[in-house]
């Protein structure tokens, strides 16, 4: 945003730089002229002041934008415009003309006027009050550079004619400088005035608390935050302009400057906040006429959903696929956070912190020019405000100090007054720059700070103001020590009184003490009446209900098995004895016989298991559930040769299907747990003792809701369970199942923790050495297994919201 430049520079003439040359000092010539001009200037604002003084207040009943061959303004008021001060400035970025009527307040409907389409493309009324008066600004969006525009102002009776010509870039910067431009608006100097208190602005007042705007696929809301009150009512005087009233509120300064949609694709053009004679009112202005409804939650939070049109939706779709930085959502949703901050000041009023510290950086004079030593600040007030006078530029060498104050005090209509010990030359060179800035940088060079009272500036050593400043805390700390206490007894809805102490305590002067009334749930503060403001109002936005949060998990086990076996078995007798008749004829051995053979029943079912015989070779399978015996041949009575063929098939499926549910509050763990505690016997010195081990399924959790209604989870999840087919001296093994992780969850969405997949795959051979090697026959002397196993676990997690979190101050 850049404000009209009024250039104070020499034209290529040198009347403003100290040389020396014939026909007299330049420097004093100019400055006695400039003293003139400045004199001159100073008594037509006294003049102005007193005629504005002596006004009354008027009402701005209608505002006109006529084209023509130059284009003119017209505004309509209840009475006879004399006495009251209109003054105009341009801004650029989007170029604007603004209109200020001191003393007026704006008696219309609709606030949202259309241009004439050439020069003028909108306009829009608001009033307010800037500590003075109430002020009425007419804001005219224009569709050329406000560089080009110098409106010329004709006030006739009741009637005030703006005309637009447009004018080509003057050729004498100096004259523009010190020619007076109308009558001067507080609004448009670039520095605010302290806003005096009412009693809507007490603490538990009707405010109009937040103001917000958010988009989603179908359908875009504009987000009223109501304290004090639920009445309100909303309105469509027009097809492109929505309003909400809301009676008797007080609209923040916070909240007092436009809410700019025009980033995004939306029928919303933008939204504003001001005061009026009956109340506060959201001014939507739109696009296009469209569908809309409103609602009012249990927070106190009016919600204006407006359709989106077929064809913006297929622009903000486009606008996504092709990467577009205007997007229609916001997918961080962590900036809603930052619109749930609050600023409690000493005296108990809650702001936003944007209206306290809005754009405090590169543009904040305190931050460029360290403190005190840096631009001006307001004694009454805590409020920082960014270089945005009127642009000036300044050539001068070993100027007195003096004479560059007198010459900002011209340009921002600003009394300065300096102290004896302010002294000294400067030698200054800026082109282009805000006043306030120049005023910054020259303090700064000669270390000295100022203080703002009104529209007065004083101008002293930066250690003299903080001298005087010192000595004024400790006056207003002794004032402090004296003042009585008074007692305040705050009971609390949702927040126990224990956990708040600590908070409390920490606002707590020295003579200050609070107590906890456990049974009642009270806090007992005793303090200054000043300090219990703020106590009260930091409990108010601290005793906020709790939201709740259901949490369902899911644990799925699923384990499948399958084996396979296959092996031979060979068994052979020889009996060569006079038992058979195949005795050797010696005296000895008369007789020789191998065992081996395979038992058998004939015509009898058996079931062989290996190891069980002597065997010549055993490579049958292992807990085989089949088998075949075959006899192969055999001399009657002398040899036997028999062989048997195992084998085993296996498969097994099991699923388990865990589901624990537990309700908590936001960020309280809770923990839910079903098992068994298995009992151990441990032996020692003093005898025998039973120890318990726990075999359970337990979910522990901890739930924490943000600001976009999504779940942060902290968990921890077991599953225990005893098995009791691996015993250690008749004591089952424990199976553990454990997953701990932290994680965040949109709303009734299902996540999936994490999982465990495990294969196991085994093969194994036994043969007979060499046997074994023969091609095709070494099949008949070896066996085989095989063994697969499956174990799959999974843990699914689903959150909802039971109970919303509550926005805003109770």
């Amino acid at each position: 945003m850049t404000g009209r430049t009024v250039q104070l520079w020499n034209s290529g003439r040198s009347w403003m730089r100290g040389t020396s040359g014939s026909g007299g000092d330049p420097m004093r010539k100019g400055y006695r002229s400039l003293k003139l001009a400045v004199s001159l200037g100073i008594g037509g604002l006294l003049l102005t002041a007193q005629e504005h003084a002596s006004a009354e207040d008027l009402n701005l009943n209608e505002v006109k934008v006529v084209a023509g061959e130059t284009t003119q303004v017209q505004l309509y008021l209840s009475d006879v415009a004399q006495g009251s001060a209109v003054s105009t400035f341009t801004l650029e970025d989007p170029n604007r003309l603004v209109i200020d009527i001191a003393d007026t307040t704006a008696n219309m409907e609709v606030t949202a006027v259309e241009g004439d389409g050439v020069l003028v493309d909108r306009a829009e009324v608001v009033s307010f009050d800037d500590g003075t008066g109430l002020t009425t600004r007419i804001t005219l969006y224009l569709n050329r550079s406000a560089s080009e525009v110098q409106p010329q102002v004709v006030t006739d009776g009741a009637q005030v004619t703006i005309a637009l010509p447009i004018v080509e870039a003057s050729e004498d910067p100096v004259g523009d400088a010190l020619e007076p431009e109308g009558e001067w608006s507080p609004s448009a100097s670039g520095l605010g005035s302290r806003e005096l208190s009412g009693p809507d602005r007490l603490v538990g007042g009707k405010t109009v608390s937040t103001l917000d705007f958010k988009v989603h696929s179908d359908n875009h809301q504009v987000v009223v935050g109501l304290s004090g009150t639920n009445d309100y009512t909303v309105s469509q005087p027009s097809d492109n302009l929505i309003v909400v009233d809301v009676p008797g509120a007080f609209v923040p300064q916070s909240l007092r400057r436009p809410l700019d949609t025009g980033e995004f694709i939306s029928p919303v053009r933008m939204v504003r906040a001001y005061k009026t004679a009956t109340g506060a009112r959201v001014a939507i202005s739109l696009r296009r006429n469209v569908k809309w409804k409103h609602a009012i939650t249990g927070a106190g939070l009016v919600v204006l959903d407006v359709e989106v049109p077929a064809d913006m939706q297929e622009q903000q779709d486009a606008s996504v696929d092709y990467g577009s930085s205007v997007s229609p959502s916001r997918p961080d949703g962590g900036g809603n956070a930052y619109a749930e901050e609050v600023v409690i000041g000493g005296d108990g009023r809650s702001v936003s912190p944007s209206a306290t510290w809005d754009r405090v950086g590169i543009n904040d004079p305190t931050s460029a020019f360290s403190g005190a030593a840096g631009f001006m600040f307001d004694a009454q007030s805590s409020s920082s405000l960014p270089f945005s006078g009127r642009r000036i530029s300044l050539d001068f060498v070993n100027a007195d100090i003096h004479s560059i104050f007198r010459l900002i005090s011209h340009v921002s209509r600003l009394n300065i007054v300096a102290s004896d010990d302010v002294q000294g030359e400067v030698t200054v060179r800026m082109t282009d720059v805000p006043w306030d800035m120049a005023l910054a940088a020259v303090l700064q060079s000669k270390g000295l700070g100022s203080q703002r009272f009104g529209n007065i500036v004083r101008v002293a050593p930066i250690e003299t103001i903080k001298s005087e400043q010192q000595a004024a805390l400790e006056a207003k700390r002794a004032i402090i020590e004296m003042q009585d206490l008074a007692l305040l007894v705050i009971p609390l809805n949702y927040v126990q009184a224990s956990e708040l102490q600590p908070q409390v305590t920490a606002l707590l002067s020295s003579r200050g003490s609070i107590q906890v009334d456990v049974t009642s749930n009270q806090l007992v503060i005793q303090e200054t009446e000043k300090r219990l403001v703020q106590i009260r109002e930091l409990i108010r936005y601290l005793d906020r209900q709790t939201p709740q949060v259901l949490i369902e998990a899911r644990i799925v086990e699923a384990n499948s098995n399958a084996a396979q076996a296959m092996g031979v078995q060979w068994g052979s007798e020889v009996d060569a004895t006079t038992r058979t008749g195949y005795g050797t004829g010696l005296f000895f051995p008369s007789g020789v016989g191998v065992g081996g053979a395979i038992g058998r029943t004939m015509g009898t079912q058996e079931y062989y298991q290996a190891g069980t015989d002597a065997l010549m070779v055993d490579m049958g399978a292992e807990a085989a559930n089949s088998g075949v015996a075959f006899s192969l041949g055999s001399i009657p009575g002398l040899v036997d040769l028999d062989a048997r063929l195992s084998a085993l098939e296996t498969d097994g499926f099991g699923k388990v299907i865990s589901q624990p549910r537990i309700t908590t509050l936001d960020n309280k763990v809770a923990r839910i747990a079903q098992g068994q505690r298995i009992p151990f016997l441990s032996t020692s010195a003093g005898g025998t003792n039973v120890q318990f081990i726990e075999a359970e399924l337990s979910l522990q959790v901890t739930p924490h809701i943000t600001t976009d209604d999504k779940i942060f989870l902290g968990v921890q999840l077991t599953n225990n369970r005893a098995d009791f087919s691996q015993l250690v001296m008749g004591n089952p093994a424990i199976q553990t199942k454990e997953v701990a992780t932290e994680l965040l969850v949109g709303d009734g969405d299902t996540t999936v923790m994490g999982g465990v997949f495990s294969t196991e795959h085994s093969y194994s051979q036994d043969r007979v050495p060499g046997f074994s090697k023969i091609p095709l026959i070494g099949y008949l002397f070896k066996n085989s297994a095989e063994a697969l196993s499956r174990n799959e676990l999974l843990v699914f997690l689903t959150p909802h919201i039971v109970t919303r979190p509550q926005r805003g101050s109770n």
